[in-house]
């Protein structure tokens, strides 16, 4: 796992990649916004999984990226 100073249990830093705003129009953010809640309100809970093994690295990227996702600001260290 990352720790507060941005660097995992070995002491490599965790990768961090810069934001770089993108503006778009207003009518092509209105569409974009709508696509994306067509595809939302399609989304079902999935409650059958397949029985292959993950590896454990995909399964550690995942948790770290979940972790960043209610981080305000996590991008910008």
């Amino acid at each position: 796992m990352v720790d507060s100073t941005g660097r995992d249990a070995t002491g490599t830093p965790y990768p961090t990649v810069p934001l770089t705003p993108m503006t778009v129009p207003a009518h092509e953010a209105e569409a974009r916004s709508k696509a994306f809640h067509d595809v939302m309100a399609q989304r079902r809970t999935v409650r059958h999984f397949a029985t292959r093994p993950i590896p454990d690295g995909v399964v550690e990227w995942a948790v770290r990226t979940a972790g960043e996702a209610g981080r305000p600001g996590a991008a910008g260290r």
